[in-house]
């Protein structure tokens, strides 16, 4: 029946809706960005005091937006959020059977249209741009090593006011330092260069996978290369926090993307260099490259040596050289370190340890003894759990298909099972989902990153959000809750353990 009702939707009608979604979704974001311009408002980082005019401020003026209550913007931002994840959706249903070139143009248009409301305002929703240009600044003005230079060390320095990782050194791979030196570079000592510079690096690189998206999934999922884009280009979480917060995911992203479309050119060694180069920009990379490196070995169209010393030769030769310039012993790794022993407030594994927490303390152990214990009791289990999703989606890759299946399974088992967990890090695991086609994988990953739409709501205090180290930060149930819904569905509906015999050629893993 719903096929049939589909069918009814003749072609013109089709691109018409579509159309109307785009423009659900540009005025949507059009408000945001005049909410975000607004200096009473704290949504966007940017220097004290300052004040903007011109084109994008004029709805956010025409609106009173400055005159609303802190509840009124509060229901304002999740009433945009609703419309916004309403129409996405709506979007990605017209697209998933659509295969016209007009559409292609469409979705292609509106991501560059989106884009341009974000690439000129500050810093949206988050700092970490200032710690982008801070980690350069370490390698252009000051002379040090970004991997043991902290903010805090440097307190003239030009930046530092906007920073808010202050005690932290770069916890980025040697790649990216290097595209923070260039940007650094050129931009100097202007910050509103800065954060432009990199608000562009983050724009090219997205840009960049959009087309890998679309050539890779004419082979993961053919017919759906619109669905696909979709999903990928217009993701609100992924607007908002990588062009509007100008995050260097889509480098990640890009760089393995492309590791998977050089395989499928009959290029696996480069394809491996390729995702060795995106580890070397963030390391939950090496959540792609694992799959990846499976079916290289297990491919059987070379010999089985000369494939394991090709792939140690990219695995292990690359990093050295890479890192090399930066060494000074392990100590390099302990910003880190720092961070894996850290959670956050939106976590699921959070969320365990405040209710084990509770029950520990109401069958009479002390509030301490109860925290401590509820923290390794979680520990140990999500990160079982995720090690044992991982093995067995691992297990099931046997094709270039399977192995797109197992990345995007793995990387949605790491989002609903780590401590540590922010909106943009679902950016690769959307992209690697959007060429994987609709399943129940895709369906989690989507939802969880509408629900992640509403992680910095205007007017909610900021200490709910922010990171702690032993364990003490506390769930916000808004976020956390619903995340355990999904990772129980997912569970059920995506299987990650069923079938853990070799998978046959072709078949697909949901």
């Amino acid at each position: 029946m719903g096929e049939r009702n589909r069918e009814r939707i003749g072609p013109g009608l089709r691109l018409f809706i579509f159309l109307a979604c785009g423009l659900v979704v540009f005025l949507c974001f059009a408000l945001l960005v005049s909410m975000a311009l607004n200096p009473k408002i704290t949504m966007a980082y940017n220097t004290k005091g300052a004040t903007y005019s011109g084109p994008l401020t004029w709805l956010g003026r025409w609106l009173n937006l400055g005159g609303l209550s802190g509840t009124g913007r509060h229901a304002l931002y999740i009433l945009l959020m609703v419309f916004l994840n309403l129409a996405y959706l709506a979007a990605a249903f017209l697209a998933r059977k659509d295969r016209r070139i007009s559409t292609t143009v469409l979705i292609v248009g509106g991501f560059l249209l989106f884009s341009l409301l974000f690439l000129f305002i500050p810093p949206l929703l988050s700092r970490d741009v200032y710690s982008y240009t801070f980690y350069g600044r370490a390698m252009t003005v000051h002379h040090a090593n970004p991997f043991l230079a902290k903010p805090i060390s440097y307190p003239h320095d030009v930046i530092y006011p906007f920073i808010g990782w202050k005690e932290t050194a770069s916890v980025y791979g040697p790649l990216f330092n290097y595209l923070s030196f260039i940007v650094c570079r050129v931009a100097g000592n202007n910050i509103p260069a800065n954060v432009l510079g990199f608000k562009v690096l983050s724009f090219f690189f997205y840009a960049a996978g959009l087309p890998l998206v679309y050539a890779i999934s004419r082979r993961v999922s053919p017919g759906r290369e619109n669905l696909a884009l979709v999903i990928a280009a217009w993701n609100p979480l992924l607007l908002l926090h990588l062009i509007g917060g100008g995050h260097n995911d889509p480098v990640m992203f890009s760089f393995a993307l492309l590791g998977f479309y050089l395989y499928r050119r009959d290029y696996p060694v480069w394809g491996l260099v390729s995702m060795v180069l995106a580890v070397m920009v963030k390391m939950t990379a090496a959540l792609a490259l694992l799959p990846y490196l499976v079916f290289f070995l297990r491919d059987q169209r070379g010999k089985v040596v000369p494939r394991i010393l090709e792939s140690a030769a990219a695995v292990v030769v690359i990093p050295v050289l890479f890192y090399f310039p930066f060494w000074n012993g392990f100590s390099i790794f302990n910003a880190t370190s720092k961070v894996l022993g850290m959670s956050s407030s939106s976590s699921i594994p959070t969320l365990a340890k405040d209710v084990l927490t509770k029950l520990l303390s109401a069958i009479g152990l002390t509030k301490t003894t109860a925290g401590s214990l509820s923290t390794s009791l979680a520990h140990v289990f999500f990160l079982g759990l995720f090690v044992a999703i991982t093995l067995a989606l691992l297990w099931k890759v046997r094709d270039y298909r399977s192995m797109v299946f197992s990345t995007a399974g793995i990387f949605l088992a790491w989002i609903l099972t780590s401590n540590y967990l922010l909106p943009w890090y679902l950016a690769m695991g959307i992209m690697v989902c959007a060429v994987a086609g609709w399943n129940a994988t895709t369906a989690c990953t989507i939802a969880a990153s509408s629900i992640f739409t509403l992680y910095r709501v205007p007017t909610t205090p900021t200490t709910h959000l922010l990171l702690h180290q032993g364990g003490k930060a506390k769930p916000l149930l808004y976020l956390s809750v619903p995340l355990a819904i999904i990772l129980i569905a997912w569970l059920i509906l995506g299987k990650p353990f069923s079938g853990l015999r070799w998978a046959k050629p072709g078949s697909e893993i949901a």
